[in-house]
């Protein structure tokens, strides 16, 4: 037998010393708390911003749907002559409310219908204007 392998054989491995082992300190410990402490709080406000943005956009085309289609009914049935000139959307859009107006156009026997839409975000109110032209006068139909 040889001499070596029952060396080898007996040997024990060596336990590992404490000063080579990786660990943080709690130097590292604290600036990693520090960093986080400043980090979390800028992420979440930009979260919060993002979900505002995304919340507005939803709004305000529901705001243009509304419009645009209160809009075309008043102007097609001529209810801003002798109707209503404000109110708010029927459920479930009870958020937004609408208020009408015309004003003289350029041009004679025209006049510029207009519609504000508004709503609320976080306390502050959005609105978004829509116009169309409308005879001024309405035109008499003559029968024979």
């Amino acid at each position: 037998m040889n001499v070596w392998t029952n060396k080898t054989a007996i040997r024990r491995p060596v336990a590992p010393h404490r000063r080579g082992e990786a660990a943080f300190t709690f130097a590292e410990i604290l600036a990693a708390m520090l960093f986080m402490a400043i980090v979390i709080p800028v992420a979440m406000q930009g979260l919060r911003i993002a979900s505002d943005a995304g919340t507005l956009a939803v709004r305000k085309e529901m705001a243009t749907q509304l419009g645009e289609s209160m809009l075309n009914e008043v102007a097609i049935t001529d209810e801003w002559r002798s109707g209503t000139q404000a109110g708010s959307f029927q459920s479930p859009y009870q958020d937004y409310q609408w208020e009408l107006s015309n004003e003289p156009w350029l041009e004679t026997g025209m006049l510029q219908l207009s519609i504000k839409v508004t709503f609320m975000l976080r306390n502050k109110e959005f609105d978004i204007w829509f116009s169309t032209l409308v005879l001024e006068e309405q035109e008499e139909t003559t029968t024979q």
